[in-house]
């Protein structure tokens, strides 16, 4: 395995009795002999010209050596123009466009889509040497009903525990990213939009109609919306950091996405009226700020009341307006500080405070937090408080739920909608929680004209 700082040496054409080889290592670090010809039917020239053309693919991606235990098979895929290239490059082409799109949020989306097509790359082994013409909407169920028999084990699970399946949600994505991929090529000439069109004929798996795993219905898997009295039980100093406390409360009073909290700065927020500042996230990223929608060109605004600005005001005023307003490296000089405050120890024994300190950390903390690490002290702080777990978009939903069931159904949506900065309402309906009390509050308006028609 090559040294850490190292860079990767690059392989060398060489001439062995009579033949044209070089010496690689995989993607796994293994070394691997590949032949390339013998002297007689491949010259010289010819030959340095054949191994050019494999470098350059093993260049950006030593995986070639795996999926091409052959150099000419990877050179002839490199070559392959159209619907008749195999499988395999479109599904490379599209991994690589994918790998080089900017995330779109903290959680990296693009890498989801990425990881889900290679799911059902994992069942399509046999289809993927094959031209992309050859596979449509037959081969495509086929991979389906693969993904439905796959069986995998997890390693956290215990010994003796039977493998898991692939939920029904995940199978439905990954074959919804192979149309995408398809639909993607059309604009690439590596498939046509006949191929593409072809490939939307195959339905998603329904609830019940396969032997899929199943995720639980929605009333068992999203919990209720979050009351005051979890927020405040949740919240508490010797349950989670003051910082991450107060971050959690400008998404409680917001409802933004716990991405935008993460990165608020002074210079992204409009003072210049004192009753509602505005944020901007992103402000100096483009027109459009930097957010999940940004790229749709839609602008995002997020509107900062006076109890959002009074959280806000201790932060903005030790911060430079260019510096993130939540900031990581003040909790931990928080924490300790904390700790030497309540150390039993006599300082004459064990370390004293600064003596244990090196000057390049193996983790040290970021210039702002992230929506997981937001997330898990959110959770443990609902474990120390003894409360039903929920993450910061519960919060986002709760206010959601609060908005919409303002007086007057269509206006409740679209106050909901614009707070949260949905396109489109239908988005903002699938946030609402308290589905039984909805539906009890629904019934209750409607039983004076249900009792007016007693028989």
């Amino acid at each position: 395995m090559a040294t850490r700082g190292r860079p990767r040496k690059l392989p060398q054409l060489i001439l062995s009795a009579g033949r044209w080889r070089c010496e690689a290592r995989d993607s796994s670090g293994a070394r691997v002999t590949l032949r390339f010809g013998t002297v007689e039917s491949l010259p010289e020239p010819q030959a340095r010209h054949l191994f050019s053309e494999w470098l350059t693919l093993y260049a950006k991606d030593p995986g070639v050596v795996n999926r091409f235990p052959n150099p000419m098979d990877a050179i002839n895929h490199r070559r392959a123009d159209g619907a008749d290239a195999p499988l395999q490059r479109l599904v490379d082409e599209r991994s690589e466009y994918l790998k080089s799109r900017e995330p779109t949020s903290a959680r990296d989306r693009v890498a989801g889509n990425r990881g889900r097509l290679c799911l059902a790359t994992k069942v399509m082994g046999d289809y993927l040497p094959r031209p992309i013409r050859d596979f449509g909407p037959a081969q495509l169920e086929a991979a389906q009903a693969a993904m439905v028999a796959y069986r995998y084990r997890h390693p956290g699970d215990p010994e003796g525990t039977l493998p898991r399946r692939l939920l029904r949600s995940s199978i439905n994505r990954s074959i919804t990213e192979v149309k995408r991929a398809f639909a993607w090529g059309v604009s690439r000439k590596l498939a046509t939009e006949d191929m593409a069109a072809a490939l939307k004929s195959v339905m998603p798996l329904r609830r019940g109609h396969a032997p899929a795993g199943e995720t639980p219905s929605p009333d068992s898997k999203e919990r209720e919306a979050v009351e005051p009295v979890e927020m405040n039980a949740a919240l508490t100093p010797d349950r989670v950091n003051p910082i991450v406390a107060d971050l959690l409360r400008v998404i409680w009073y917001t409802g933004c996405r716990p991405e935008e909290a993460c990165i608020l700065r002074g210079m992204d927020i409009d003072m210049s009226d004192p009753e509602c500042w505005t944020y901007t996230p992103g402000s100096d990223a483009g027109p459009f700020g930097k957010h999940k929608t940004a790229g749709l060109g839609r602008p995002k605004f997020i509107a900062l009341l006076p109890i959002v600005q009074d959280v806000l005001r201790p932060y903005l005023a030790s911060r430079k307006t260019d510096q993130y307003v939540f900031a990581p490296g003040e909790a931990v000089v928080a924490l300790f500080e904390n700790r030497r405050k309540n150390r039993k120890t006599p300082l004459t024994s064990g370390n004293r405070p600064g003596s244990n300190v090196t000057d390049k950390p193996m983790i040290s903390p970021g210039d702002h937090y992230t929506s997981h690490s937001v997330y898990t002290a959110l959770r443990r702080a609902c474990q120390r408080a003894g409360c039903t777990p929920f993450s910061p978009y519960d919060l986002r939903r709760t206010v959601a739920t609060w908005l919409a069931e303002q007086p007057g159904d269509a206006a409740g949506i679209e106050l909901a909608q614009e707070a949260l900065g949905h396109g489109s309402n239908s988005t903002t309906k699938i946030y609402l929680r308290k589905h039984r009390l909805r539906a009890i509050r629904r019934a209750k308006q409607i039983a004076p004209m249900i009792e007016s028609r007693r028989i």
